[in-house]
């Protein structure tokens, strides 16, 4: 679920308008996402799409040289969906950490966005 008027960021990042409408068909294509404001971008390329279950795609900092493999798996349980994220690829330990944490608030900030009831009226308009 995505909502147009509560997008979950990533450092600044409105993801949620970027994506909405750049999400590939195929692998091969590649995606960049950027925050003028914080003036941070990453990109990438799609590797493996397999709806509704599985995404890989490569992650390259903007200005960086490091490019290492995210993928994101969804299983579908009784109570809900259960998301696995994996980084990997890093060259040092510093930088791992350093994602772990960028992704463990990225993370949170969706748990919290995807437990709060939706404020929207039938016309969209924020209550």
């Amino acid at each position: 679920m995505v909502r147009d008027h509560d997008p979950v960021g990533v450092d600044g990042m409105d993801v949620a308008a970027q994506l909405r409408h750049r999400l590939p068909g195929r692998p091969a294509c590649r995606y960049h996402l950027a925050s003028p404001t914080a003036g941070i971008g990453v990109g990438g390329e799609y590797r493996l799409i397999e709806p509704p279950s599985r995404i890989e795609f490569t992650w390259q900092w903007d200005g960086e040289t490091e490019v290492t493999t995210v993928a994101v798996l969804l299983d579908a349980h009784p109570d809900g969906t259960e998301l696995t994220f994996i980084h990997s690829g890093f060259a040092d330990t510093t930088t791992r950490d350093d994602h772990v944490q960028g992704w463990s608030d990225c993370l949170d900030r969706l748990t919290a966005h995807l437990t709060t009831p939706d404020q929207t009226t039938t016309e969209g308009q924020k209550t």
